[in-house]
């Protein structure tokens, strides 16, 4: 059964690696050549998953609409497994930056504590 809709021109490169060692060398410049080939929208292989890169803040906009575009399904299914959809990795990535914030706030005001008291400790103040 054919397509109703074609694919973006772009390749898929080498199998499983896809185009992935071009885009992680240089990702401006690799846009940049594929943009120029293939125009405002093109596809490739990162990784080994299908990738479409849009160009430009018109389709930008355009896929930003959610009455033009359809996310639904489009989460990788071994990031459903890990993290249970996007409700629950948005609690986790919420948590884990809360940890690292909390983490950094206490050590910036030990590293401002410490030095004062042991300075204390020494001359007996």
């Amino acid at each position: 059964m054919a397509a109703t809709n074609p694919l973006p021109p772009g390749g898929n490169g080498l199998p499983l690696l896809g185009e992935t060692l071009a885009f992680a060398n240089n990702p401006f410049a690799f846009i940049h050549q594929r943009h120029a080939r293939h125009g405002d929208v093109f596809r490739t292989s990162i990784l080994g998953s299908p990738t479409v890169f849009f160009v430009g803040p018109k389709l930008a906009a355009t896929y930003l609409d959610p009455a033009k575009i359809q996310r639904e399904g489009a989460m990788p299914a071994n990031l459903t497994a890990l993290f249970g959809g996007y409700d629950i990795a948005r609690y986790v990535h919420f948590f884990c930056m809360a940890s690292i914030v909390a983490f950094l706030a206490i050590h910036v005001l030990l590293a401002l504590l410490v030095p004062r008291s042991l300075r204390a400790m020494i001359i007996g103040r």
